[in-house]
């Protein structure tokens, strides 16, 4: 099976930091290697995809194959519009004659890369992926229990003094599978934990 690796240069570096994107850029671009895969890409003319970020930027990327590796070369980010990006839509494969990162820079990169292991993003349980592709309008439970958030329990969770405290709340509700309640330190407040059939619902008491 293909790894990829991307390889965001220094060319786009340099667009993306004149356009004010080079942190959103940098973070696709380690969104795309951990998940492995270029589903979320629009496929252009080989060796091109393309990656459209806010309303005109665009990511142009070329797809080059070493051996079992596939590198993902964020080449340029362009702007619809300007001339640049007219010369490479109008005729990409000039274009890329023109412009193609070299074999010599891959090469370098990947030896350099693949000293340190790529984390992939974790699978989703066979549970979890029926939950994310049922309907909102479902109510959809699963083997491996099912938590309900009231309106209350998410606005108040959200606040900036409830922050620290969200790790230790997510391990009570991990441990406690039976109906209980404890007494919570801020504004009177009851967090109330209930389950039935092996769903937990949080809410909020005053």
């Amino acid at each position: 099976m293909a790894t990829y690796y991307v390889y965001f240069t220094d060319q786009c570096r340099d667009d993306a930091t004149t356009q004010g994107f080079a942190d959103d850029v940098e973070k696709f671009s380690k969104k795309l290697e951990q998940e492995q895969s270029t589903r979320g890409l629009e496929r252009f003319p080989q060796p091109y995809l393309k990656k459209s970020t806010g309303r005109q930027g665009r990511i142009v990327i070329e797809e080059h194959r070493n051996g079992d590796d596939i590198v993902l070369c964020l080449a340029r980010y362009l702007v619809r519009g300007s001339s640049e990006y007219d010369k490479f839509y109008e005729n990409p494969t000039s274009y890329y004659e023109k412009n193609k990162v070299s074999v010599e820079e891959i090469e370098k990169f990947l030896e350099k890369r693949k000293r340190s292991p790529i984390v992939p993003k974790k699978v989703l349980s066979a549970s979890e992926s029926a939950y994310l592709q049922s309907t909102s309008s479902t109510l959809h439970y699963t083997e491996d229990g099912t938590y309900l958030e009231s309106y209350d329990w998410f606005e108040r969770i959200s606040q900036s003094w409830a922050k620290d405290s969200l790790v230790r709340y997510y391990e009570l509700v991990e441990e406690w599978k039976i109906q209980c309640e404890i007494q919570f330190c801020k504004s009177s407040s009851i967090i109330r934990f209930r389950t039935k059939e092996d769903t937990l619902i949080l809410g909020f008491e005053l």
